[in-house]
């Protein structure tokens, strides 16, 4: 019997079985876990922040000896672009060559300055650099990034590492080298800068291959009240999209889940191109003993959402909407 899969567009993209990426977390994603989701058919990464070029080299081949698909290396990039080999990184200010920061202090925000020299008044405390890895692995006064950021990214494109991912910082000046070697580039866009949005907006600058979204900043953030929004989004631009809303509370996610199914069912009754909807944790939507008495408004909108999720169940096919209902609990 063939093997069951959920094949998504990302799937295609990173020539993975399941649209599954491992968090590249410091210290705990390394060659073991890193080989497991890949083998597994997921996207393995590998949390190398810290790591010098010969650890980061030692860590990719021992994934290599474990795993012939696919995985990636997740590093920090500087916020600015990289200062050129042989710039200064002494406290004196200033600018470099290209209008780059030659100074660490350049590259950081001025309310975070300023709160930092008022808890060194405060506290009577000495106005030091900060001392960062370098690729030599010595621990020099330097920028954490320029210098140490290269040499890592020199060691992942000679590895030919197949995935480069990224969770804080500007991918920009970096895209091209990646791509040009072949590699996919994924931005992991945790605080809501929108770096990769921001890439293709001019229609010239080259574009990330796969964005994964979050923060309260963008033009949709994820709240209750845009279910119906994220549904439109979804049906006219024909993405895959996971929604995270298990730590809101009950009330919350009902009234999300209830406009996003009563829409999605109403656009689809228009437009019959396939799609399915995967719905984790099913016996919190739809339990089998019914819902606990509430006010009438948290009455009314519980019976909203079930009503909706039963009516894509039983005739969401006949317009390309499959529902999974998947519960761990389904006696609840």
């Amino acid at each position: 019997m063939a093997k069951p899969t959920l094949r998504t567009k990302l799937c295609d993209i990173l020539g993975i079985e399941y649209p599954v990426i491992l968090a590249g977390m410091g210290g705990v994603s390394r060659h073991k876990l890193v080989a497991a989701v890949s083998e597994a058919g997921g996207l393995g990464i590998v949390g190398a922040a810290t790591m010098g070029p010969d650890e980061l080299r030692d860590e990719i081949r021992k994934i290599r000896e474990l795993t012939d698909k696919p995985f990636g290396v997740d590093i920090l990039l500087p916020a600015m672009a990289p200062t050129p080999q042989g710039a200064s990184t002494a406290s004196g200010g200033g600018r470099g060559e290209g209008d780059i920061p030659r100074n660490w202090r350049d590259m950081l925000p001025a309310p975070q300055l300023e709160f930092a020299a008022s808890l060194r008044s405060k506290f009577d405390l000495p106005d030091v650099a900060p001392e960062f890895p370098t690729p030599s692995g010595r621990r020099e006064r330097t920028i954490f990034g320029p210098g140490f950021t290269r040499s890592q990214i020199d060691t992942i494109l000679e590895e030919k590492v197949p995935v480069f991912a990224s969770g804080l910082g500007n991918p920009a000046p970096y895209v091209e080298e990646f791509h040009a070697a072949g590699a996919q580039f994924v931005t992991i866009d945790n605080v809501g800068k929108w770096w990769a949005l921001r890439l293709a907006a001019d229609g010239k600058s080259p574009g990330i291959d796969v964005v994964v979204l979050g923060g309260e900043h963008g033009d949709l953030p994820l709240k209750p009240h845009v279910g119906a929004m994220i549904a439109d989004l979804i049906v006219d631009q024909g993405i895959s999209a996971i929604i995270d809303i298990s730590d809101w509370i009950d009330a919350e996610q009902r009234k999300f889940v209830g406009d996003f199914a009563t829409r999605l069912f109403q656009r689809k009754k228009r437009d019959v191109s396939p799609l399915h909807l995967v719905l984790e944790e099913a016996q919190d939507f739809i339990p089998q003993k019914g819902f606990p008495k509430g006010t009438p408004e948290e009455q009314r909108i519980a019976s909203r959402m079930a009503h909706a999720i039963h009516r894509i169940v039983k005739v969401g096919r006949n317009y390309g909407l499959g529902v999974s209902l998947l519960s761990q609990r389904a006696a609840s």
